[in-house]
């Protein structure tokens, strides 16, 4: 199956990786100080509309339990 994307997608992911601030990305840095970050829209947010819908996301629902096991709120 062919998406035809115009250039090299790992390439392109990694020039966005390399071109990032050293003092990481905003939710980074609000995590960092203890501060609230962007995580429950970004991420539980989704987790809350699959429910309601009925939808089944086992990875990403494994990926949100680890985050919280972590305290990321």
């Amino acid at each position: 199956m062919e998406l035809g994307l115009q250039e090299d997608i790992a390439e392109a992911n990694l020039k966005v990786l390399a071109d990032l601030s050293p003092a990481g990305t905003s939710m980074q840095r609000d995590i960092a100080k203890g501060g609230a970050s962007e995580i429950e829209g970004l991420v539980y947010g989704v987790e809350k509309m699959v429910s309601a819908y009925g939808v089944d996301m086992p990875v990403y629902k494994r990926i949100i339990d680890e985050l919280k096991a972590r305290g990321l709120k």
